[in-house]
């Protein structure tokens, strides 16, 4: 969770290194534009104070940042949503409770659209 600390840390800043730049949501299907700034990703569940074994391969868990609007986003509080329950991904709030989108379908085509009242309008917004 550290290195997920850190990229958003990093991602604060007007120069982006690789690793962060490549997660800069730019498009999604359904969307002609992202809302505000996003990340989205792998992050890393090993840090500075969670070394990962020798012998241990990579570990990674996927993340989905919605900075609050506005410039100053890194000054703002972070949600970090989780659904509860076995089986129960965040996706199901990101879409269809309290995130950023609402899936739209109508005659066989689905898209995105921005949610009016989204817990992101407010505050940041992460989910694993």
């Amino acid at each position: 969770a550290l290195g997920l600390i850190h990229a958003i840390a990093v991602a604060c800043l007007p120069v982006f290194p690789a690793r962060v730049a490549s997660d800069l949501v730019k498009a999604l299907p359904g969307l002609s534009c992202p809302v505000g700034t996003q990340f989205a990703g792998y992050a890393s569940i090993f840090g500075s104070h969670n070394p990962r074994p020798s012998a241990a391969m990579e570990e990674e868990m996927f993340y989905w940042f919605v900075a609050a609007p506005g410039s100053n986003y890194k000054d703002l509080p972070t949600i970090l949503w989780t659904n509860g329950g076995p089986g129960s991904s965040s996706f199901w709030g990101f879409f269809l409770e309290n995130g950023p989108y609402e899936i739209h379908t109508s005659q066989g085509s689905t898209w995105l659209k921005p949610r009016e009242h989204a817990w992101s309008n407010y505050a940041n917004y992460l989910i694993f």
